[in-house]
C-alpha cells in the first residue's frame, strides 16, 4: 500500500524532489525521540488497511473509516502511555 495521495492531489514532484510520504512525519518523529516525548506514527496502522476503505474516493483525506482507525490507535496509544498518572486522575 503506498500513501501518496490520489491523482490529481500530488505535489509537483519536479519543483519538490525531497517529497516522500515516508518523510511526512519522520522529522517530527525523530525531534520528538530525541527528546522523549512518546509519539504516535499512523503510518503502519494505515498501510494495514486496503485504501479505499480508509480514504474519500479521489481524495486524500481519510474516510470515516479512517478516522475511526486512527481514533482507536490514538485512543491504544494513550491507553498505553497512561499521560495522566492514575493519583492525580480523582
Amino acid at each position: 500500500f503506498d500513501l501518496d495521495p490520489p491523482t490529481g492531489a500530488q505535489p509537483e514532484l519536479e519543483s519538490h524532489p525531497e517529497y516522500s510520504p515516508d518523510n511526512i512525519c519522520s522529522a517530527l518523529l525523530a525531534i520528538a525521540r530525541e527528546l522523549d516525548i512518546p509519539q504516535l506514527d499512523l503510518t503502519d496502522a494505515f498501510r494495514a488497511q486496503p485504501p479505499s476503505e480508509i480514504f474519500i474516493a479521489g481524495d486524500f483525506h481519510w474516510s470515516e473509516a479512517g478516522q475511526a482507525l486512527a481514533a482507536r490507535e490514538v485512543a491504544e496509544f494513550f491507553r498505553r502511555i497512561d499521560p495522566i498518572p492514575r493519583s492525580k486522575q480523582e
